[in-house]
């Protein structure tokens, strides 16, 4: 694009679902389009803040294989009994060159609920890890972070989809929603795992709202192909969530070519 035009990129919660981010952000590198400016909150905040470090799909992806992204949601309990972002901040750390939000290649900001006002807080500068550790806190599950005076969780309760905070920023906007407003079948609810799924889709269900206003702001939406057939648990199926984040978006390239080419003509 020209360089007076510029391409943003909001990316969506949605706990191991977010691994479709990574492969909408590989099928943007084969179509040479690169984000000037990336929003975050939950998983996207975890993705969102390694493409914003410079690294390519392939490097994220790696991380993720590395890191066995469950872990960075399962990794222990605390003593009052909700789970602590340990791992996932010694694994940003090591996979970080940069500390603080502003000195990040690519504009980032990252979307975190504050527990002690009620709003939503945006950051897009300051230490990266914590902002992100507490963007990426699901309730209940997760102790909130603590940053200056106030305690943060995860943004998605309240925006789950940042398009707003980099809409004026941008000249297209391209959001990706990973909770899209959608039947699912009983068996999704049933099985080993139905307690945390009824809680995923409790959850789903109450930050779905929110997202309304901010995909009228895009420009461009993807929402990953059968990424309602996952849920925020399914840690065995990372290649099939990554595949649908690709394809999805490959199966969109010529609207998005289109939608850039207008933008450049304008």
């Amino acid at each position: 694009m020209e360089e007076n035009k510029r391409i943003g990129l909001a990316l969506s919660g949605g706990g191991i679902k977010g691994i479709a981010h990574i492969g909408v952000m590989k099928a943007l590198e084969e179509l040479d389009i690169r984000p000037n400016i990336i929003s975050g909150v939950s998983a996207g905040a975890i993705i969102g803040c390694l493409f914003a470090a410079g690294l390519d799909a392939d490097s994220v992806k790696k991380f993720v294989d590395q890191t066995k992204f469950g872990k960075a949601f399962f990794p222990g309990f605390t003593t009052k009994g909700l789970l602590k972002h340990d791992f996932l901040k010694a694994r940003l750390k090591e996979y970080l060159s940069f500390e603080h939000i502003e000195d990040l290649p690519i504009p980032f900001k990252v979307a975190c609920t504050n527990l002690n006002t009620g709003r939503i807080e945006v950051f897009d500068e300051g230490p990266i890890i914590p902002a992100v550790a507490a963007s990426s806190a699901i309730p209940v599950l997760f102790s909130p972070e603590k940053i200056g005076d106030n305690l943060y969780s995860d943004g998605g309760v309240l925006m789950n989809l940042p398009a707003e905070s980099i809409r004026e920023h941008c000249d297209v906007l391209i959001g990706v929603d990973l909770i899209p407003r959608v039947e699912i079948k009983l068996k999704q609810l049933s099985g080993v795992f139905s307690s945390m799924s009824i809680a995923a889709r409790t959850f789903y269900l109450t930050i779905q709202n929110n997202s309304a206003k901010d995909i009228a702001l895009c420009d461009i939406l993807i929402v990953p192909e059968h990424i309602e057939d996952h849920h925020i648990f399914s840690f065995n199926k990372v290649e099939e969530i990554f595949e649908s984040g690709y394809l999805s978006t490959m199966k969109q390239k010529d609207h998005i070519l289109a939608q850039l080419e207008r933008t450049i003509s304008r």
